[in-house]
């Protein structure tokens, strides 16, 4: 959702069609397929620059370690949502989540959202805004605004407030 509105806002992603939109994201999923190689492979970087980039949580870690300057956006999520909405993809794949793996998905998420958060506050390159999921779609304007405000290009924060669609919350928060 967030890239979704800096894109309306008037802020260029990096973004490749590697992983289409699908019913589980209707909308698509904004992201740029070397990101995941992070860790072995940094020469996309320079690409990135002056750029909007979806960074999963888990290699948060990975980008908080580098002398990157950047805007970081966090979003955070309800972890119940969370969980929730992860149990209802694996199911329509013909998956089935046992309550033991809910509980353990939890405290890794739980530990993934505190370690990103910290390190993110420790790295002086980086400027850390935290956003809540939640929050951004009962207000959007008012999240769209501290989004424009915190980033160094100028984006327009109506415009990212109009693509939020409380409709695609299928998690019921």
């Amino acid at each position: 959702m967030v890239m979704q509105m800096l894109n309306a806002g008037g802020m260029p992603l990096l973004t490749d069609e590697h992983r289409p939109a699908d019913d589980h994201n209707p909308r698509g999923y904004y992201e740029y397929e070397p990101v995941k190689r992070i860790e072995s492979d940094t020469s996309w970087l320079p690409q990135a620059y002056g750029k909007a980039v979806k960074v999963v949580i888990p290699l948060v870690r990975v980008i908080a370690a580098m002398e990157l300057h950047a805007t970081v956006l966090l979003v955070m999520r309800d972890l119940d949502s969370v969980l929730a909405s992860q149990k209802r993809m694996i199911e329509a794949d013909g998956g089935v989540v046992s309550q033991e793996e809910q509980d353990q998905l939890r405290v890794a998420f739980q530990t993934e959202q505190a370690q990103a958060k910290a390190l993110l506050n420790a790295n002086r390159h980086q400027k850390l805004v935290v956003l809540r999921y939640e929050d951004m779609l009962a207000n959007p304007l008012r999240e769209a605004n501290r989004i424009a405000q915190a980033l160094p290009a100028c984006v327009d924060a109506a415009a990212m407030a109009a693509v939020v669609d409380r409709s695609l919350n299928r998690s019921g928060n």
